[in-house]
């Protein structure tokens, strides 16, 4: 099953070239990677796939749900439902619990409540899967490591099988051999028979690791 299908897509900030993408989708357990220097519009697109930019040119579908005339409201209620983000930043709160901040990916979407049983022992079954203890979960945030709040942002994306995982550089303060052992984590934590993945990296190192490479080229500014 086709999970995200983009067509045609472009983006024009004020001022400047257009930015073309190429076509591409993803489908479900697949597992792309996209690459490109600075200045080819990675979080251009990944903006535009979340839906912090609108759609000006071409298409986005998500499980077949076009963006291009969609509400806000609906929208917004498709991606919180069907899509958990990785982001670069992490955007956790500092002074909840790493549970706390985990249990937030679900708490606005019911379609993702439904597929837990219990929030806590998902949490913790997730936490046990990236290697983080009990006593991991139940300290602030801003009292984990780099490494540990990753994991943490990354049960958040995962709970509650969404079917589509973005992540955005979730690599980019890690050693070759953490983001080696992160990649294995991540990968094993997935319902690799229906959650999709579209990871962005400047790492060369990551191609082999997925399906699907795809590779977007520097735009004239």
């Amino acid at each position: 099953m086709v999970i995200l299908d983009i067509k045609g897509l472009e983006h024009r900030y004020p001022g400047r070239d257009t930015i073309a993408f190429p076509d591409f989708n993803v489908s479900s357990g697949e597992r792309v990677l996209l690459v490109g220097p600075s200045g080819a519009g990675k979080s251009t697109l990944l903006n535009l796939i979340t839906g912090v930019l609108p759609v000006q040119t071409g298409s986005i579908c998500l499980l077949a749900q076009s963006y291009r005339g969609a509400l806000r409201k609906g929208l917004d209620r498709l991606r919180a439902d069907h899509m958990g983000v990785i982001f670069q930043t992490l955007n956790l709160i500092p002074y909840l619990s790493a549970e706390a901040n985990a249990g937030l990916g679900v708490r606005f979407s019911k379609t993702r409540q439904k597929h837990i049983v219990n929030l806590e022992s998902e949490i913790a079954r997730l936490g046990q899967t990236l290697g983080l203890s009990a006593t991991h979960l139940q300290a602030k945030a801003k009292d984990l490591s780099i490494g540990q709040q990753q994991r943490v942002a990354v049960i958040r994306a995962l709970l509650g099988t969404p079917e589509l995982i973005i992540a955005d550089e979730p690599t980019s303060a890690l050693d070759p051999q953490s983001t080696d052992a992160f990649i294995d984590e991540l990968f094993t934590s997935l319902d690799t028979t229906t959650q999709g993945v579209l990871m962005v990296s400047h790492d060369p190192s990551l191609r082999e690791r997925f399906d699907r490479v795809i590779e977007l080229e520097a735009t004239p500014t």
